[in-house]
């Protein structure tokens, strides 16, 4: 996951973030892939319909594959902040943690790196874990770095059986000349589906995407408040098209 930076100038306040998190608690996977589409730059070539098909089909394939993987390896017996570990030490992957200070252009909270290899970055988390170690409505430490790493782990599933998967064989039509006619995948069909494989495979009560917010905030908390305020924006879009 990597995100852009403004230059931080209000005062980090955990109870503002549990305020928001629950504000966010309120937000199904559905409309979340909405607030996906609205940052995919193919969106104005897809019609509302075939939209909201690619969200709801890739939603469906991460959490098929999280079950593949919750039978296929027992991971049920496991505890939910457990599970993405145990897979990744079952599926061969190393799990590493890496420092890199985040400057006002990024933050990384994690990524595939190699065919074996996911990293984890530390100062997000790190600033995440101090600024909430008394706060009984946000999530642990524990539950974020498994979901971390099971977003991270769906990417090295998709290398191997992407052939299988929704999101990785839907495309849409670019242009045409005569016959031939130039397609793409959907590059946000791939995070979509990522958050709902992470979701199922730690049986977490939240919605990934709200780690974009939670993990910014104590480092960055006007980035934080952007993609708060975007959000809830774009989810009363949403609602008024469906009223």
């Amino acid at each position: 996951m990597k995100r852009f930076l403004l230059k931080q100038q209000s005062i980090v306040d955990v109870e503002r973030l549990e305020i928001w998190f629950e504000h966010l608690l309120h937000i199904d996977e559905f409309s979340w892939g909405m607030f996906e589409f609205t940052q995919e730059m193919l969106r104005k070539k897809i019609s509302e319909e075939e939209k909201r098909e690619i969200i709801e089909e890739s939603i469906l394939c991460g959490r098929f594959w999280a079950n593949e993987m919750l039978k296929q390896f027992d991971l049920m017996s496991y505890d939910h902040a457990d599970r993405s570990s145990y897979l990744a030490s079952r599926l061969g992957l190393t799990i590493t943690e890496k420092s890199v200070r985040p400057t006002k252009f990024r933050m990384v909270f994690a990524q595939f790196i190699t065919e074996r290899s996911i990293e984890l970055i530390d100062e997000p988390i790190a600033a995440y874990t101090e600024l909430t170690k008394n706060s009984l409505k946000l999530p642990k430490t524990e539950i974020v770095r498994s979901l971390l790493i099971a977003h991270e782990i769906f990417h090295y599933l998709e290398e191997q059986y992407g052939k299988n998967m929704y999101h990785t064989t839907k495309t849409i039509v670019l242009w045409r000349f005569f016959q031939y006619e130039h397609r793409s995948t959907i590059r946000c069909a791939s995070e979509i589906a990522a958050m709902a494989f992470a979701k199922e495979l730690c049986t977490a009560n939240f919605v990934p995407q709200i780690l974009d917010v939670l993990l910014s905030y104590p480092l960055e908390v006007d980035f934080s408040k952007s993609i708060y305020d975007r959000v809830l924006k774009e989810m009363n879009s949403v609602n008024l098209e469906n009223y």
